[in-house]
């Protein structure tokens, strides 16, 4: 006897195939179009003027220069960051007022920078003389004076890479009232930074794929930005001069920060759907600047030995004399 069920759950079957196939057909280019791409980006922070290697044999501005060369040399599209305090803390910085270190770290290849409250050390028209010596960007959103104008060219800069548009937001801490003194700020004020953040975020959506915050801020801005401002993708950090074990992540975003005195070189490694704006993942590591790991870029060099050279001539010179021999204990 035929059976008009079984035929009619065949027809059911070849339809259902028919509506499948035509669904694949249909999303395909919308699949197609869904691109992801890879971007690295290195970054440093609290560097401080330690053009030369510790006493331990770690750090330097030559063997950091090769480490960022061979690293960038590594990416099929990278970027280079650095999270302020470039300056103070050795004698060439205070000598010399921080001058030779800006010279020096164009060469390091930096595509952006902000400020840190050393850089106001000097006073701030030794600050607005960085930012000219400098040959990248140097951000600060929240950096402004009375009529609202801003220290630095832009608050932002928009990088590309390997494809992908990154919008990298400066902000300063607002804790620079108590780490500096009325007369080194002049007069320049500190924006809070949230609200700051959230009115650039408004502004470098549509123009980007990737927004980045580049930051000197204590922890609690750190844990605030990741809380509470989403469009953020990652921060990267700097003024503890610590670094971090490992990174701060929530909601597949995240905050980096490495060692300062140029112990440390991060290395993220993120992969962004460029359709999407949206980071699908993130890897992040600390390379170790140490004695014997890498050979000093001679052009850094050079410029180190020619600067140190000078701090050598004048403070390299008896004052007195002991009786008794000293050694460290």
């Amino acid at each position: 006897m035929y059976d008009t069920n079984e035929d009619e759950r065949d027809r059911v079957i070849v339809t259902r195939r028919a509506i499948a196939a035509i669904c694949v057909i249909i999303s395909w280019p919308a699949a197609a179009r869904a691109e992801v791409r890879s971007l690295s980006i290195l970054h440093t922070n609290d560097v401080h003027a330690h053009l030369l290697p510790s006493a331990r044999g770690h750090g330097g501005f030559a063997e950091l220069a090769t480490a960022i060369r061979q690293e960038r040399a590594r990416s099929s599209g990278c970027l280079v960051l650095n999270a302020g305090d470039l300056v103070q803390g050795t004698p060439v910085s205070t000598i010399y007022r921080g001058v030779p270190v800006y010279e020096i770290a164009n060469l390091l290849g930096f595509d952006a920078a902000t400020l840190g409250n050393h850089e106001f050390d000097y006073g701030w028209q030794t600050t607005q003389k960085f930012l000219q010596i400098a040959h990248y960007p140097v951000v600060a959103a929240n950096v402004v004076d009375a009529g609202g104008s801003l220290m630095t060219r832009q608050p932002y800069v928009i990088l590309t890479a390997n494809g992908v548009r990154v919008a990298v937001i400066g902000l300063l801490t607002e804790d620079m009232r108590r780490l500096t003194t009325a007369s080194v700020r002049g007069p320049w004020r500190i924006l809070p930074v949230i609200e700051t953040l959230r009115r650039y975020v408004a502004e470098v959506r549509n123009k980007s794929d990737l927004i980045v915050v580049l930051g000197h801020l204590v922890e609690r801005e750190e844990h605030a930005i990741l809380s509470s401002v989403p469009e953020v993708a990652i921060s990267i950090t700097g003024h503890a001069h610590n670094g971090m074990s490992s990174e701060m992540r929530l909601d597949g975003r995240g905050v980096v920060r490495v060692k300062g005195y140029g112990e440390e070189l991060g290395r993220l490694d993120l992969q962004v759907d460029v359709e999407k704006k949206k980071l699908v993942s993130w890897d992040w590591k600390r390379i170790a600047i140490e004695r014997g790991k890498f050979t000093p870029a001679a052009d850094v060099a050079r410029e180190v030995r020619r600067w140190e050279g000078g701090v050598t001539r004048a403070v390299d010179k008896p004052i007195g004399e002991s009786q008794k021999e000293f050694t460290r204990a």
